[in-house]
């Protein structure tokens, strides 16, 4: 009858669907794997479904989500702007860029909620939010957010240091420099590293 009938679909789709799950993270492997045949084309709108595609498939998959944002937010205005005619470094570019840096960002986000401590996706959303959206307050916040995963690491509180000077925040720029460069051994490449950084934020500050 109809109603067996529509029921014996329903329990294959679902069967399918369960196998296909199953089988996810190989699958998500070739999609990402055919991404780049867009991405050597500069194929835009390929390039984002095969993204999207292999990360609905495997969204456990970290390198995924950081490439994804990066080749969005750094490589796709181009292309677009090939498409369309766009000469580089104009207003139009600028907006383009501006547009996909946020997608990119949006990539990142998403793969912070499953990975909220993951040190390297905190640190590519800082430099995006840096120096593609021009967004030191977000940067900051996720700099901060990097050094408490790990309060043992230098760069990311190097990094910091400088955001925060070049935010104007000099008195918590000086005490992140102060206090790696207490903790250093003065005759270690570091120690005179950090000397400089210190010094040469405060030369730009008096500027």
């Amino acid at each position: 009858c109809a109603v067996a009938e529509k029921s014996a679909v329903k329990s294959s789709g679902t069967m399918l669907f369960g196998v296909l799950s199953g089988y996810g993270a190989v699958l998500a492997d070739f999609v990402w794997i055919a991404s780049y045949g867009d991405w050597e084309r500069g194929n835009a709108a390929g390039c984002a479904a095969n993204m999207e595609l292999a990360l609905a498939l495997n969204p456990n998959m970290k390198s995924f989500w950081s490439m994804a944002s990066a080749i969005t937010a750094y490589d796709m205005p181009y292309w677009i702007a090939r498409e369309k005619g766009v000469a580089p470094q104009s207003a139009e570019f600028k907006r383009i860029e501006r547009i996909q840096a946020k997608r990119g960002v949006a990539y990142l986000k998403k793969a912070l909620l499953r990975f909220p401590e993951n040190r390297a996706l905190l640190i590519q959303l800082a430099e995006l939010y840096e120096k593609k959206l021009g967004d030191l307050n977000a940067a900051i916040g996720c700099y901060e957010r990097a050094v408490l995963t790990d309060k043992t690491m230098v760069f990311p509180k190097r990094a910091l240091a400088e955001l925060y000077a070049k935010n104007g925040n000099m008195p918590k720029a000086e005490a992140i420099l102060n206090g790696l460069i207490l903790r250093a051994e003065k005759d270690s490449p570091i120690y005179k590293s950090l000397v400089e950084q210190l010094n040469a934020i405060r030369a730009k500050a008096k500027r």
